[in-house]
């Protein structure tokens, strides 16, 4: 399980990255442990978060699962793959846990394709992975660690396509003419001359550049906004008051990163356990590691301090 967890050669860390990264940008992430149809070598598949169709609990524990998933089989006349909509379905009553597969037909509806099956063990081999367990509000509801993040970045973008759009306009100077009369011609260009009356006037018009000038300033701000909270869910967790203090803290690495790392190995934990069971293993205690020192060891309040700084000098050299 460790060199293939998933059935297609992808070993215990890429598997594992994978789960980290899917639970970062969604909250959390789903891990399904099964065997092949028929019995066989077990695996671990990562079910992302939107596939969950519904799901119920009844005193913290998983009784009903609907999974969407895609089946690929030939065709009727052999000549090619069609890619099948299905449900795989997970019923819990009392110790007994059972599970069948639904196909849509013509119009859609869910249509039962097997029996139901009874499953080996008491419980839905289901496991989530919370990202972020401090908001967690409720069951299998989880806000994404990065969602203040990705929501700067959509602004970054905005301010930055509205900028770039300006910048276009104000670079492309107006030519304006006054009291040439409407007989005049006009031609612009070398080895050109225009011949106007008295008093007329012609001239570019070009923008001043102060709008320019501001939304520059506030691309940069939110740039600065972004790192400083992109690095915030690395930098330590409030309570470390002495030198002392933060070591120990730097050890462990009490940061929210740090955490989320945790909480990703936890759940593979879990999913190896279950994997030994198939294989009739029922003594199993995994343990798996993750390492989470990153090497910044700054309280936010300092962070702080040095992004404002960093900030200050960059106005001075400009």
């Amino acid at each position: 399980m460790i060199a293939n967890t998933d059935g297609k050669g992808t070993g215990l860390h890429d598997f594992k990255k994978k789960l980290f990264i899917e639970g970062l940008w969604s909250g959390l992430a789903h891990v399904l442990a099964e065997t092949p149809e028929g019995g066989g070598r077990p695996y671990a598949s990562i079910v992302h978060a939107d596939l969950v169709l519904e799901a119920e609990e009844i005193e913290d524990e998983l009784v009903l699962l609907r999974i969407a998933e895609t089946a690929k089989r030939r065709s009727a006349d052999g000549l090619s793959i069609e890619s099948v909509k299905r449900e795989r379905v997970y019923k819990k009553d009392g110790n007994i846990v059972e599970w069948a597969l639904f196909e849509g037909d013509d119009k859609g509806n869910p249509v039962q394709v097997t029996d139901w099956r009874r499953h080996g063990f008491s419980f839905i081999p289901f496991f989530t992975f919370y990202a972020d367990p401090d908001e967690s509000s409720s069951f299998f509801d989880c806000e994404p660690a990065i969602q203040d993040l990705a929501d700067l970045n959509l602004k970054h973008w905005k301010v930055s396509s509205d900028n770039s759009s300006i910048l276009h306009t104000a670079t492309i100077p107006i030519l304006f003419a006054s009291g040439l009369g409407d007989e005049a011609e006009l031609r612009i260009g070398q080895g050109s001359m225009i011949n106007g009356a008295e008093g007329s006037d012609l001239k570019y018009v070009e923008h001043t550049g102060a709008a320019i000038g501001a939304g520059r300033t506030e691309i940069q701000d939110i740039e600065l906004r972004m790192q400083s909270m992109g690095l915030e869910h690395m930098t330590l967790k409030s309570g470390s008051e002495t030198a002392t203090g933060r070591a120990l803290n730097a050890e462990g690495n009490n940061s929210s990163l740090a955490s989320m790392a945790r909480s990703c190995a936890h759940t593979m934990e879990k999913v190896l356990d279950v994997a030994a069971m198939y294989l009739l293993i029922y003594d199993l205690s995994s343990k798996v590691h993750v390492h989470t020192d990153y090497g910044i060891t700054m309280s936010a309040e300092e962070l702080q301090a040095l992004s404002t700084a960093h900030q200050t000098l960059s106005l001075i050299h400009i």
